[in-house]
């Protein structure tokens, strides 16, 4: 599924019709669909393709960048690593990468190979869903320590 997703935003980056797989999730198609709505392309086209690597140099605070390890929609080493590099030596930058976060730091107890894009993705207002205890304890700490 993930490889499809894939080739439809490559298409959307390419300037080219996302055309996404009918074999992926109604939700994810209706996602995909509205980066192609008119009111919203100009926007949609920019965020994709924009490099947080490169403001990032400029920040002059402390900056704490949190990617948890079950996020699907965000790789915490490869989308990571351009940033990783280009505050290295940077002790103002810190990076946090909790082992059951997902994409907004909600405590996910499945391994990740479990994980399912669409339905992960319908799981983040779930009633039973909370914040990741670890990932709250350690930007409490965080803030504390700049406090």
């Amino acid at each position: 599924m993930l490889g499809l997703y894939d080739d439809a935003v490559a298409r959307f980056l390419a300037g080219e019709a996302a055309a996404p797989d009918p074999a992926l999730p109604e939700g994810v198609r209706f996602l995909i669909a509205a980066l192609e709505n008119p009111v919203n392309l100009p926007f949609a086209r920019q965020l994709w393709t924009a490099d947080a690597a490169t403001p990032l140099r400029d920040v002059l605070v402390p900056v704490l960048i949190v990617i948890g390890k079950k996020d699907l929609q965000v790789d915490w080493q490869a989308d990571a690593e351009p940033l990783q590099r280009a505050v290295a030596g940077r002790p103002d930058v810190n990076f946090l990468f909790p082992e059951n976060a997902n994409h907004v730091l909600k405590h996910e107890p499945r391994p990740r190979e479990e994980l399912a894009q669409g339905e992960a993705m319908q799981r983040y207002n779930a009633a039973d869903a909370a914040l990741d205890p670890e990932t709250v304890a350690a930007i409490v700490a965080w803030l504390t320590a700049r406090a």
